[in-house]
């Protein structure tokens, strides 16, 4: 594949940084006007204990480290080496394309496109695919079922938490299910 020219970089650069300040000044915006500014949302995360921080920070830099883990297990499973470098591009990748729809329908293609685009075959990029949004489907039912009972009484509606054995058993089966 050619190199792209140096007006092609320069023009590509460009839409990049006016896209990046255009989505910093989005995010300001409805932060601003969602939370009601800095101080109250400082004042609501005060709210929260330090040890559910911690969990929560620990929960959220596995869920994204690991993330590049899982295909990097699967591609070893199916006899092709893949590089940390590799696993990190495809997670920033993989977030931002899902949030593009609103079930993450561009996360699959996306994903086989530049992993075929890296070398690897169709089939091989498609298979591992899948079986890594398996993965994440069973990680987000086991950090919510975690999240449901670890919650303080009055967080979970009434209806919810006096029956939340009943409740766990769908999402229990479902991990079992995914796990085996």
């Amino acid at each position: 594949m050619a190199e792209p020219s140096l007006g092609w970089r320069v023009v590509r650069t460009i839409a990049w940084v006016v896209i990046g300040i255009a989505s910093l000044a989005g995010t300001g915006w409805l932060f601003a006007r969602y939370t009601g500014g800095l101080d109250r949302a400082a004042e609501l995360a005060g709210q929260v204990s330090p040890g559910r921080w911690v969990i929560v920070v620990l929960l959220t830099a596995a869920f994204y480290a690991l993330d590049w883990l899982r295909y990097w297990c699967l591609f070893r499973l199916l006899g092709h080496p893949f590089p940390v470098s590799l696993g990190i591009k495809l997670v920033g990748i993989s977030y931002f394309v899902s949030s593009l729809t609103p079930s993450s329908e561009l996360h699959l293609p996306v994903m086989v496109i530049i992993l075929v685009v890296h070398g690897y075959p169709v089939a091989d990029a498609t298979a591992a695919t899948i079986t890594k949004s398996i993965y994440m489907v069973t990680w987000v039912i086991l950090t919510g079922l975690v999240g449901l009972q670890t919650a303080a009484p009055g967080h979970i509606p009434a209806v919810i938490e006096d029956h939340l054995a009943l409740w766990l058993i769908s999402p229990g089966v479902i991990v079992a299910l995914l796990a085996l």
